[in-house]
């Protein structure tokens, strides 16, 4: 389920159980076939809905952390000034059920490129982080230049 709720400055932005949509599936025909086929593709379908579920992203007024992890946790910070670019991908499936891909370029060095996939909204979510990334530049004092 696809979640945007506000605490304070903190947007919380969760993917799409529509991302898991091929497991249901296999765990179907894997039903068809075999009991312990479809058992085993169950457990596996279970795991990517624990995944999809206790993935979200907090965006602040300044960045985003990304966290991550069923078992292990791990949190990941973007500051929004290192946005660069804002990239969005709706491939047919996404949009019959109302989902996008989010890739944000970033100039970070661990992590260039951060996805948001399976968010709703993707439109409108996008122009809110084009707009986030100029207002913290501004208030960080911050400019782009590209060298090449």
């Amino acid at each position: 389920m696809n979640t945007m709720t506000m605490n304070g400055s903190l947007m919380s932005i969760k993917p799409s159980q529509w991302l898991n949509f091929g497991y249901v599936l296999s765990t179907v025909v894997g039903l068809l076939i075999h009991p312990i086929l479809g058992g085993i593709a169950g457990l596996y379908l279970l795991w990517k809905v624990l995944e999809v579920y206790f993935l979200r992203w907090d965006i602040t007024n300044d960045s985003i952390i990304e966290r991550e992890g069923v078992l292990n946790v791990t949190m990941d910070e973007i500051h929004l000034f290192r946005i660069k670019d804002v990239h969005l991908y709706q491939p047919l499936l996404y949009r019959i059920v109302g989902i996008s891909k989010l890739s944000l370029v970033t100039s970070d060095k661990t992590r260039p490129i951060l996805v948001l996939n399976g968010i709703k909204d993707g439109k409108r979510k996008r122009e809110m982080f084009k707009k986030l990334t100029l207002s913290s530049r501004k208030s960080q004092g911050v400019r782009e230049f590209d060298f090449r």
